[in-house]
C-alpha cells in the first residue's frame, strides 16, 4: 500500500466477531464484503459483495504473491472507485428531485 501512498503500518487483520454488536454513526452504513468467506460480516443497510481473489490463498514465489496482492489492490482500488462515482450520481440525481 505503501506503493502507492497509503501508510497501513499500524492496521492489522481482524476477525469478524471484533465488529459484532458494535454500532457505527453514519446515515448509512454499508458493508463490502471482498471474498466470499467474508459474508459472515454482520448485514448493515446496505450490503455489497465484491469478489476478490483471498490474498491468504496466493501462492508461489515472493515476487509472485507480490504481483498477486498489487492485482487485487488495484482491482479493489478501481471497484471502490466505480461504486464512489455511482453514489454520486445516486446522489445527484435525488437532489435535483428535491422541490
Amino acid at each position: 500500500m505503501g506503493e502507492v501512498g497509503i501508510n497501513i503500518s499500524r492496521h492489522y487483520s481482524k476477525h469478524v466477531a471484533e465488529f459484532q454488536g458494535r454500532h457505527f454513526h453514519c446515515a448509512v452504513r454499508s458493508v463490502i464484503t471482498p471474498t466470499h468467506r467474508a459474508r459472515k460480516i454482520p448485514e448493515g443497510d446496505v450490503q455489497l459483495h465484491w469478489s476478490f481473489d483471498d490474498l491468504a490463498a496466493a501462492q508461489g514465489s515472493d515476487p509472485e504473491r507480490l504481483q498477486i496482492f498489487r492485482r487485487v489492490r488495484d482491482e479493489i482500488a478501481e471497484q471502490v472507485r466505480k461504486w464512489l462515482r455511482t453514489a454520486d450520481q445516486s446522489s445527484d440525481s435525488r437532489s435535483k428531485s428535491l422541490p
